[in-house]
């Protein structure tokens, strides 16, 4: 990554990292642990990102955060919400709501449509919350009745009416 080989002070432009690094056949790209805690990699990601969107096709994005918290994310990519953030969180201000990332959010929603691209978070600590989400999201968008599977699964002893 470091443009001089070793020495962690310059990195080189994150297109450049991704079009030279990643293969043209990939159709997966991780960019997980390692990327949290500075403004650098936080920039550094977003440009990968925005050049994997932009030139290979990719239009999903997700990220190791809560379901909850990102599928609000999404909702405001996707002019469904009207602020980028809910008003609670439980991770730190510098790990999403930092500069690099609001940038990316705010180039995503100029370029969203019913095609993408999406934010998604992938870890459910607030299970309660996540579940509730999930459920909204069938009560509102289920066209093939998964949403009635789902509940059969969430309650499987009480088999609620559906």
């Amino acid at each position: 990554m470091p443009e001089d080989g070793g020495n962690p002070c310059c990195f080189v432009d994150g297109a450049e990292l991704a079009k030279n690094e990643i293969p043209d056949t990939a159709t997966t790209v991780l960019l997980g642990e390692c990327t949290h805690g500075t403004e650098e990699f936080y920039h550094l990601r977003a440009e990968i990102s925005k050049y994997l969107m932009q030139n290979r096709g990719f239009n999903i994005i997700l990220c190791e955060s809560d379901w909850t918290f990102m599928w609000h994310v999404n909702q405001y990519v996707h002019r469904k919400k009207s602020k980028m953030f809910p008003d609670t969180t439980r991770f730190p201000d510098w790990m999403w709501q930092n500069r690099p990332f609001y940038e990316l959010v705010e180039w995503m929603r100029k370029r969203a449509s019913s095609d993408g691209p999406y934010v998604f978070g992938m870890d459910c600590y607030c299970k309660e919350e996540a579940k509730e989400e999930v459920l909204n999201f069938f009560d509102f968008y289920d066209r093939d009745k998964l949403g009635k599977e789902f509940r059969r699964t969430l309650y499987p002893v009480e088999q609620p009416d559906l």
